[in-house]
């Protein structure tokens, strides 16, 4: 009776921390899935610019968690929360959020910080290229956005 009351101890244990390494591994897996739709919308809007040769923005919606341009909409991954906006060193305060872009596709560099549960992240978009790029934290960002 000892033995089978050790096992299952030792179950419920090994069960507890793969849960935990798993949760882990599936919030960073929802993050990088937002990453992407950062990715998608602003080179959508970079090439609305373009095309039409005429200034576009791109709206952010933090509490419906989507990117809007041009009747095409990019929705955030369920559970993933948009925590802060920055745009050339200034916090982005409200729920909507108009990123500019040029008619060739130029935007101001900006940063997102993206959250699931404990883990979260900083996304900036370098306003020239397009580039995006993950960085460790909000110093960092705001090094990027002072560029």
């Amino acid at each position: 009776m000892i033995e089978v009351v050790v096992v299952v101890t030792i179950m419920a244990l090994l069960a507890t921390i793969a849960s935990v390494s798993l949760r882990g591994t599936i919030d960073r897996y929802y993050l990088s899935q937002a990453r992407q739709t950062i990715e998608i919308s602003d080179a959508k809007a970079r090439r609305v610019a373009r095309a039409t040769g005429q200034p576009v923005v791109l709206n952010l919606d933090r509490l419906k968690k989507q990117f809007e341009i041009q009747k095409s909409t990019f929705q955030i991954p369920a559970g993933v929360e948009i925590a802060s906006v920055e745009m050339a060193s200034r916090v982005i305060v409200g729920s909507q959020v108009g990123i500019p872009y040029s008619d060739n596709g130029w935007s101001p560099t900006y940063a997102i910080e993206l959250k699931r549960g404990e883990v979260g992240q900083w996304i900036v978009v370098i306003g020239p290229s397009g580039q995006v790029v993950r960085v460790n934290g909000e110093g960092e960002a705001n090094e990027l956005l002072t560029l």
